[in-house]
């Protein structure tokens, strides 16, 4: 996604919708549990990618 999101093929708009919808979706499944237990590090590395954009 990083290397996607760097490239010079899609606009500011898109690069900003697909960043909102990706964290609107890792919210929810955090809401839900989904990165307790053994995922804890997957989410500490997504939220390194987001620091990072």
């Amino acid at each position: 996604m990083k290397k996607f999101l760097e490239e010079n093929t899609c606009s500011e708009l898109l690069k900003e919708v697909i960043q909102e919808s990706l964290k609107n979706c890792l919210l929810v499944c955090d809401n839900f549990g989904v990165f307790e237990g053994k995922y804890v590090k997957l989410k500490e590395e997504i939220s390194n990618i987001f620091v990072i954009l």
